[in-house]
């Protein structure tokens, strides 16, 4: 009886310290955990998600890659552990997210539509999201891929919160976000299951994440959890005990570095969105999307330092930075198809992003540093769209001073900026 006692709470012991180890990667941040849902927390989430619509509103964006803090995985090098896409034009509702997640307690996933609250409902490590808005174009053909059979045909149902990214045995959340992403940029024609998806991504240079397992973690990873599975990995990955998994973090960056039009946005509770700067190019990845095969083998994948959170503290951006950030969001907007002045004033892209852009540095020169840093965060959004409204404004009333009255193309004459739908 002793002997059984000793066994069963090494066991207990055993598990517990399991899910310590491995909480970001199971169930792809779900908490299995049947309690009763923190009412802060949920409030946090709510507050949180107004927020994200609101930065996406301003965007002019009809889908972006979004990733969540699910867990603390620093000590992995790891900040972003889940992501999924988020579609504003979605038959389910605006702003739907869709992503794969994990069976809770079991070794099985499906694909799941729901609402961007429920997305930061799952017990967060930490209220921050980090989001690419891919350029027009490739927003339009994910969307597609989303819509339709690429979906499914991209998700494998045995699933592995450690699914090594080269073999199609098992998968993680992660990479199947990721082989959808193949298979938009490529087209479907190409791209019609995970063995081809996989090779374009390899041929293309993604870099998976790096994590070190060591043999006391893999040894009970094995016996006592359904998700975390190690039979897909190479005999190299037991030897040197660093495993190649795609993470939220591998995924985003990928993404941004593949399309040189994407913009990255990163966002805490309760401050303003921050505009990352752009990465330099990959000349590889602009020629595999134009039909030219590369030439040389991809090279190893590299540990990812790790990935720092943004201060909470809205006061440590400079205005620069604000501006920045401001740019990003309001000019693709203003220059959208549906705007106004695509609608009313006919006016090409490239053209409105110019003019919209010295629009936007006239009108912020008037926003005083009060304004800027001692609001709340309310205010902060509300003083962004005034600053957007401004800028539009202005493009149109130099328009408007050749004499020619603004109207669509069919003709119809057009109500004030700031009355138009």
């Amino acid at each position: 009886m002793t002997t059984y006692l000793t066994l069963t709470r090494t066991i207990a012991a055993a598990a517990t310290c399991l899910a310590m180890l491995f909480p970001a990667f199971a169930n792809a941040g779900r908490n299995c955990e049947d309690a009763a849902p923190d009412a802060a927390k949920t409030q946090k989430a709510l507050r949180f998600a107004t927020q994200i619509r609101e930065s996406l509103e301003l965007s002019g964006a009809n889908l972006v890659l979004i990733g969540r803090v699910g867990s603390d995985q620093s000590k992995r090098g790891i900040r972003y552990t889940h992501v999924g896409y988020l579609l504003r034009e979605h038959p389910a509702g605006a702003w739907t997210v869709i992503h794969q997640l994990n069976a809770c307690g079991t070794g099985s996933s499906d694909l799941f539509d729901e609402g961007l609250a429920n997305f930061f409902m799952d017990d967060p490590f930490d209220f921050e999201t980090r989001f690419v808005v891919p350029s027009p174009a490739l927003q339009d053909a994910i969307s597609k891929a989303l819509l339709g059979s690429s979906k499914r045909a991209m998700h494998e149902q045995t699933y592995s919160s450690i699914a090594y990214p080269w073999s199609t045995k098992h998968q993680n959340s992660n990479g199947w976000a990721l082989e959808i992403l193949a298979a938009a940029i490529a087209s479907p024609t190409e791209i019609s299951n995970r063995g081809a998806a996989q090779k374009w991504l390899n041929e293309n240079r993604y870099q998976p994440s790096q994590i070190r397992i060591n043999g006391g973690e893999r040894a009970g990873a094995r016996l006592f959890s359904p998700h975390i599975r190690f039979g897909d990995h190479p005999d190299t990955a037991w030897q040197t005990q660093t495993y190649e998994v795609s993470t939220g973090d591998s995924v985003l960056e990928f993404l941004r570095r593949t399309d040189p039009g994407s913009r990255m946005v990163t966002q805490r509770l309760d401050s303003r969105p921050v505009l990352a700067s752009r990465p330099k190019s990959d000349t590889r990845i602009s020629a595999a999307r134009l039909g030219v095969e590369p030439t040389n083998p991809p090279p190893p994948a590299t540990v990812a330092p790790p990935v720092q959170p943004v201060a909470p503290d809205s006061n440590s951006q400079s205005r620069s930075q604000i501006l920045k950030s401001m740019q990003g969001l309001i000019i693709p907007y203003a220059c959208r198809p549906q705007g106004y002045l695509n609608q009313c004033r006919q006016l090409e892209r490239g053209a409105c992003e110019r003019q919209v852009s010295d629009a936007v540095l006239r009108c912020f020169a008037t926003v005083s540093d009060q304004q800027l840093f001692n609001g709340s965060e309310q205010a902060a959004m509300q003083q962004m769209q005034e600053v957007g409204y401004c800028a539009v404004e202005s493009v149109e009333a130099s328009l408007a001073a050749g004499g020619r009255q603004a109207k669509t193309a069919q003709g119809k004459v057009c109500p004030p900026v700031r009355n138009f739908k």
